[in-house]
């Protein structure tokens, strides 16, 4: 029963509405009227049928399925509609419109307007779904009745690699054309449906799946049939029907002789070719045709009205005329032979030259093995006579006792120099040339500083200049605060111990470290010109530095101290940056070799000094990196660098 506060449901038109019951009226103790409120805008109405509401447990409006309502209606939409107007209607409905499984089956007809066909055809094919695009699910395309060309038939064939089954009933622009252009390995198609068009003796041009099945043609089914008007009167049943000015009867090609009463048309002879012996026979406005079935009559006669405008007359297959012999075409034979012979004689001579080439490679290689273990013995004969030569300047019996006397700090003691450089990037070692030597360098050293020889003069310390040494330079004491001379030992007043000195560092990094440290084995390994530097007292120092901080080539630097009198006060040690803030800190003294890595793994400094600080430092190059350095490095990479320089002047200056 419906009472006051209740909620209901008005229904109208089979719609239904939400509403609460206000009151109720009543006649004689009989409730005649009730007064709702509708929920959705607060309208009041008064009505006296009951029977437009709804109460209770079935109030409750019922649930329509999208999914089930766009089911009922894709069947009427075209797929212009299909594409266009429901995609935009809700996301809900854009996504059911996305289902690939709904693009199984397209009937691409009618042809929307203001678009090209070829163009719509593309369009339609490339629509996105859930699975990818329309053409990629796509297996039955139907056509029918549009302008279609036989170059629109290939690219659907070619566009959709799942299509088995095409429909072309009533395309009047489609001829046998299609066939060559549906020749091809991939080919999936299933069956093709040429009703009424101009195909009508297919069985000439077969096709084949890519499987090696034939594929199924249904043919235009219209097949003119002329012959004698006696014969075929005297051959037509008397079962006839005529419709719509259509007459409608049926020959019995036994009965007929095929070589006697046939005008030698082509669609006759084929109807004696057919299964059954009685064929359906039309005649429209004096043309007369035959079925190969009465199901095929009897499609033409329910389709026909529908695509009347559409239908055109197929055409017999004509033989083309031989064309005429041009003297041309036999000259340009006669050109292409003479090509053809001269290619095949440069292809033998090519193959002949490809085969001595091959001998030419063997040989070369054999000969190159051949040079490198004569090389490879002559390096072996000439680092022994270097060890020779070192151990013998040393007063040694032997290179081979060449080994590290001394660490610094707590880090590891090794015997083994390389190894040591690759454990902690860096080595010292004291003694390498013996006092008496070490005094003779130093005196030839405060000589030079003091009294400079022929073109040999210190020169305040520079910085930066870029990767390839030729950017922005600039001095500034606070920075770094040494004065240096740049030696390479072919100087006519260069000492002779500054040579000696150099000699015998390149005999230790070159052939002793060259030799057996991993990292420098596969490096093509050569010494910079020498830098002697003289670091006056008064607090010059350097501050915290890479010798190689931008790929410069740099690969090894080598630092032979030359103080003999130097005491814990004089300052200028070597301090080099560990990781986790530990500082490695190597005393300045006379004839002690540093040797470390001159990239990032070793960062370092020189402490203040107060006294004059000396020391010979020689740099040993990685060929590779400092060529592609000097001839890789573009104008944007200059530019960039002399910026960052700049921006590094700015920053010391304030």
């Amino acid at each position: 029963m419906a009472a006051v506060g209740s909620t209901a449901m008005r229904v109208l038109d089979d719609m239904f509405f939400p509403c609460t019951i206000e009151s109720i009226s009543y006649a004689d103790g009989v409730a005649v009227a009730w007064t709702i409120r509708y929920m959705d805008d607060g309208t009041i109405e008064c009505i006296t049928d009951l029977d437009e509401l709804v109460l209770g447990k079935d109030a409750a409006p019922p649930c329509v399925s999208l999914p089930l309502v766009f089911d009922q209606v894709a069947p009427f939409l075209t797929p212009w509609e299909h594409a266009t107007v429901i995609r935009n209607l809700s996301k809900d409905l854009r996504a059911l419109a996305m289902q690939a499984h709904r693009w199984l089956t397209l009937v691409v007809g009618p042809e929307p307007p203001d678009i090209r066909l070829d163009r719509y055809l593309h369009w339609l094919l490339h629509l996105p779904t859930d699975a990818g695009l329309v053409k990629t699910s796509v297996t039955t395309l139907k056509a029918t009745g549009l302008h279609v060309t036989d170059r629109d038939v290939g690219y659907i064939i070619r566009q959709c690699p799942r299509l088995l089954h095409l429909g072309l009933a009533y395309c009047p622009l489609v001829s046998y054309q299609i066939f060559p252009l549906l020749q091809f390995p991939a080919l999936q198609l299933g069956s093709l449906d040429l009703y009424m068009t101009r195909v009508v003796h297919w069985e000439m041009l077969l096709l084949k799946a890519a499987t090696g099945d034939i594929v199924e043609v249904y043919p235009s089914g219209l097949v003119p049939f002329r012959v004698a008007a006696d014969i075929l009167a005297a051959a037509t049943h008397a079962s006839h029907a005529t419709m719509t000015g259509i007459e409608v009867c049926f020959v019995d090609t036994i009965q007929l002789d095929a070589t006697a009463y046939v005008d030698d048309d082509w669609g006759a002879k084929h109807a004696f070719s057919w299964s059954r012996a009685i064929l359906p026979v039309v005649r429209i406005s004096g043309e007369t045709f035959v079925f190969r079935s009465e199901d095929d009559m009897t499609r033409w006669l329910t389709e026909k009205p529908q695509w009347a405008a559409l239908l055109a007359t197929p055409r017999a297959l004509r033989q083309r005329p031989e064309k005429a012999k041009d003297p041309l075409d036999e000259q340009a034979k006669l050109v292409f032979a003479s090509l053809q012979e001269w290619k095949e004689s440069l292809e033998s001579q090519v193959n002949a030259l490809t085969v001595a080439f091959m001998q030419a490679q063997e040989e070369h290689r054999a000969a190159k093995d051949a040079y490198d273990t004569v090389e490879r013995q002559r390096v072996a004969v000439e680092q022994q006579a270097n060890r020779a030569v070192l151990a013998l300047s040393m007063g040694r019996d032997s290179a081979i006792e060449l080994v590290i006397t001394t660490f610094i700090g707590a880090l590891l003691w090794h015997r083994d120099m390389g190894r040591a450089l690759q454990l902690q990037h860096f080595v010292v070692w004291d003694g390498l040339l013996g006092h008496t030597m070490a005094m003779q360098l130093y005196d030839a050293v405060v000589r030079l500083h003091q009294v400079p020889g022929d073109g040999l003069a210190f020169e305040r310390g520079a910085l930066a200049g870029g990767k390839t040494g030729r950017n922005l330079r600039y001095e500034m004491s606070s920075v770094r605060g040494d004065d240096v001379l740049w030696l390479d030992g072919t100087e006519s007043s260069c000492p002779p111990v500054i040579v000696a000195t150099m000699r015998q560092i390149d005999r230790l990094v070159l052939e002793r470290l060259g030799a057996v440290q991993a990292e420098l084995q596969r490096t093509s390994l050569t010494r910079q010109r020498a830098m002697v530097t003289c670091y006056p007292g008064q607090g010059a120092s350097y501050i915290k530095h890479c010798d190689n901080p931008n790929g410069n080539g740099r690969k090894i630097t080598a630092i032979l101290y030359l103080n003999p009198h130097w005491t814990d006060t004089d300052g200028g040690e070597l301090m080099i940056h560990r990781r986790e803030s530990a500082l490695v800190t190597i005393e300045p003294v006379l004839d002690r070799l540093v040797l470390f890595f001159s990239d990032a793994r070793v960062p370092h400094q020189v402490a203040p000094t107060a006294v004059k600080r000396f020391a010979l430092t020689v740099w040993y190059m990685d060929w590779d990196e400092y060529m592609a350095a000097q001839l890789f490095t573009d104008e944007c990479t200059h530019t960039a660098e002399r910026a960052k320089i700049e921006s590094e002047i700015r920053k010391f200056e304030s």
